[in-house]
């Protein structure tokens, strides 16, 4: 194992064990090549030695990893530990290291009428509606679960669907769901109801039977941070460390133009431009926003700040450890917090716009996207 996470032998000995050990050093290269802190890669280095562990007792090759494996590891390691933030995306990236690599085969296609169909379906998502891979992902799983309900022998037959199929699945269903998550449902299944019917797989539009679900626009006011939070938030960053800098710059980009945590994300040193004060915003559904910052001031701030930032905030990371990171931050903040306000920047940047309230020095809204 690489000695830039671990430096005492004693320590590195007992995790170097099982198929996955002559390619430990270079994907820890690999985590380091994508900024990862010291901590964070030491976590990660442990999950996959533990895989490799169990890859050992289970007597499979390092060429017999996948998906199925992964998730099999998953389910037995999450019975006897508690689930952290990061179990799922270090394996998926130890995967697609080793596919480089040429260690491990490229997934196979699927080959079921219903894995055929749901990867049909995800195509058409990306090529007509322009969605992005996570929310492909999402939709596909929704789906599958739909279909897998309908059709619990595996063989499907579209043309038998019928309107009461398509409401005792939404009833049954959505009984454990929240509000928002029960309408994500009932979106989803409209959306896979009318391409069945595009295709001529299905007689009728059963996206028509989709029944809706109760949710009143503007029955409540949004929750937003009022600006003395914000600047609460902005104080709690140390400056004088790259760690502090790259919250600071973050946080900065949430509150004064109301980005989302995927766009903070995939922001990139080359979506900058310096001299015209414009960033390049990759959103959803591949559009490309180019909000423009009014003050040289607050400019200069987040354009320091952003400078000033280790390289990890500009590498390909998901979008959870994002997530992770801003809610830690956060909490660390003051007592305030609540797990709502991580989306209450772009709630707070629309609210402190209309109502004209003191903003933060140096991060007065400007753009509400």
């Amino acid at each position: 194992m690489s000695k830039s996470f671990f430096f005492n032998p004693k320590v590195m000995r007992p995790l170097c064990s099982g198929p996955l050990t002559q390619w430990l050093d270079s994907f820890a290269e690999r985590l380091i090549q994508q900024g990862y802190s010291d901590l964070v890669g030491r976590r990660k280095m442990r999950l996959v030695a533990d895989l490799s562990r169990w890859l050992g007792q289970q007597r499979l090759t390092a060429a017999k990893l996948n998906e199925q494996r992964v998730a099999e590891y998953l389910r037995g390691r999450w019975r006897r530990l508690v689930r952290k933030v990061g179990d799922k995306t270090t394996p998926l990236l130890l995967l697609r290291h080793l596919r480089q690599l040429g260690v491990v085969p490229a997934p196979t296609l699927p080959s079921g009428a219903m894995e055929l169909l749901l990867r049909d379906y995800g195509q058409f998502l990306i090529r007509e509606r322009g969605f992005a891979p996570g929310s492909v992902a999402h939709y596909v799983r929704m789906a599958r679960s739909f279909l897998a309900d309908r059709f619990p022998s595996g063989s499907i037959e579209l043309r038998r669907l019928a309107a009461h199929d398509v409401t005792d699945f939404i009833l049954c269903d959505t009984s454990g769901r929240g509000r928002r998550s029960a309408q994500l449902l009932a979106a989803v299944l409209r959306s896979f109801l009318t391409y069945l019917f595009q295709e001529g797989r299905t007689r009728i539009n059963l996206a028509l039977a989709v029944p809706s679900v109760a949710g009143w626009r503007l029955s409540e006011l949004p929750r937003f941070l009022e600006s003395a939070q914000v600047e609460q938030l902005l104080r709690s960053c140390d400056r004088r460390c790259k760690v502090g800098k790259r919250d600071y710059a973050m946080l900065l980009l949430f509150a004064r133009l109301g980005l989302r945590v995927g766009e903070v994300a995939h922001l990139a040193l080359t979506d900058i431009d310096w001299r015209a004060g414009e960033l390049s915003i990759h959103g959803k559904g591949g559009r490309v926003d180019r909000p423009r910052t009014s003050g040289r001031r607050s400019w200069t701030i987040c354009g320091k700040a952003a400078l000033a930032a280790p390289p990890a905030w500009f590498s390909s990371k998901v979008k959870p450890p994002m997530w992770a990171l801003l809610t830690r931050r956060l909490r660390s903040a003051a007592s305030f917090v609540a797990p709502w306000h991580v989306p209450a920047f772009r709630a707070g940047t629309a609210a402190h716009m209309c109502c004209a309230t003191r903003w933060p020095r140096g991060c007065s809204p400007t753009v509400v996207r």
